[in-house]
C-alpha cells in the first residue's frame, strides 16, 4: 500500500471546499430521535468511546529468492497473510469554543474538534514459508514448508484532530477526516522461539526480526458521522497508520514479525456524547439568548 497515495488522499479530503457550517438547530424532524425539541445547554466537552475489528494488511506479491549457503541450495518463498483482531478505547472529545483568526480569514472551520483516548489493541498475522532444495542442476530434490501464527496485545494512547465535511443539503450526516498520533506498548508478546522459523527460515530469509515493544505512528482516519441527537453522534469508520516513528530510517508504519511486515487497519463504531451543563438555580431551559449562544457552539460558528 503506497504511503504517498494515502497522504495525498488526506490532503485532498482535508482541503476540500465542500464545507458548510454545522447546523444543529432543533426542528420537527428531530422528534423521531427524542420527542420534544431539546433546549438543553451542552458543554464543549464530551465522552467518546469506540471499538471494532482490526485486520493486518500484508504485501500483495511474493517473490521467490534463491539461496546457497554452502551446505544446501535452492529457493524459498515467504507468504504472509493477515488475521482478524480487535480493539477498544475510551476517552474525551473537545470542541473549540472559538474559531481561530486564520479560520475566520479563510472562512472555513480548520479544526472541527479533537479527541484523545486510551485503549487496547490485539493484532495478529501468519506466515507460510516454502523451501525448495535443489541440486547443482536446479532440480528440486526436497521441499520443506512451515506455518507460523502470532497475536500481540498493545496498550495505547491516541490523539487526533478532525476536519468535518458537511455537504450543503445535509444536516445530520458528514464526513469525518482525522490526522493523529498514537503510541503503543506491547504488553502481550507472541512466542518468538518457534522452531520452524528459527531452524529454517532465519538461515535463508530475512528472519529473526521483531519490532520493538514501543511503537509510535502517525495515522489517518475517515468516518461517516451521524447526529442522532443534538449532543450525540455515531461515527462508523476506519483508522490506518501512514508513518511509523519506530523505524526512524524508513518511517514505515508496518509492524515487522517473523520475516514479514503487517500494516494494521482498524474499523470502528465511535460514539460521542456531549455533557449537559449543570444548571445554576432553577432547572430551566434558559433564556432565548442562552439557547442561541449554545446553538452557535453546536453549529461550529
Amino acid at each position: 500500500m503506497s504511503i504517498k497515495l494515502i497522504a495525498t488522499t488526506c490532503v485532498l479530503l482535508l482541503s476540500t471546499g465542500l464545507i458548510a457550517q454545522r447546523d444543529f438547530t432543533p426542528n420537527n424532524k428531530k422528534k423521531a430521535f427524542g420527542g420534544a425539541m431539546d433546549f438543553n445547554d451542552y458543554s464543549y466537552t464530551g465522552l467518546q468511546f469506540q471499538l471494532g475489528p482490526a485486520y493486518t494488511l500484508t504485501r500483495l506479491k511474493n517473490e521467490t529468492v534463491d539461496f546457497n549457503n554452502g551446505s544446501s541450495r535452492g529457493n524459498y518463498e515467504v507468504d504472509p497473510s493477515g488475521r482478524i483482531g480487535a480493539f477498544a478505547e475510551i476517552g474525551m472529545a473537545h470542541f473549540p469554543k472559538k474559531r481561530s483568526k486564520l479560520s475566520l480569514a479563510l472562512k472555513t472551520v480548520l479544526v472541527s474538534h479533537y479527541d484523545w483516548g486510551l485503549g487496547f489493541k490485539y493484532f495478529g498475522g501468519k506466515e507460510t514459508t516454502t523451501l525448495n532444495f535443489t541440486d547443482v542442476s536446479g532440480n528440486v530434490i526436497g521441499t520443506e514448508e512451515g506455518n507460523e501464527k502470532f497475536y500481540n496485545g498493545y496498550l495505547y494512547g491516541r490523539f487526533s484532530i478532525y476536519k468535518e465535511i458537511h455537504f450543503k443539503k445535509t444536516k445530520n450526516f458528514y464526513l469525518d477526516n482525522s490526522l493523529g498520533v498514537n503510541v503503543d506498548y506491547r504488553l502481550m508478546t507472541a512466542n518468538q522461539n518457534t522452531s520452524y522459523h528459527n531452524d529454517y527460515v532465519a538461515g535463508y530469509a530475512e528472519g529473526g526480526y521483531y519490532h520493538k515493544p514501543l511503537v509510535a505512528q502517525l495515522h489517518y482516519g475517515l468516518g461517516f458521522g451521524f447526529r442522532v441527537k443534538r449532543n450525540t453522534f455515531i461515527i462508523p469508520g476506519f483508522r490506518i497508520p501512514i508513518v511509523g516513528f519506530h523505524e526512524w530510517d524508513k518511517a514505515n508504519p508496518s509492524l515487522r514479525w517473523f520475516s514479514s511486515k503487517y500494516l494494521p487497519i482498524m474499523f470502528h463504531i465511535k460514539v460521542i456524547n456531549l455533557f449537559k451543563k449543570r444548571q445554576k438555580g432553577c432547572n430551566t431551559p434558559g433564556s432565548d439568548e442562552d439557547r442561541k449562544r449554545n446553538e452557535e457552539f453546536l453549529q461550529g460558528s
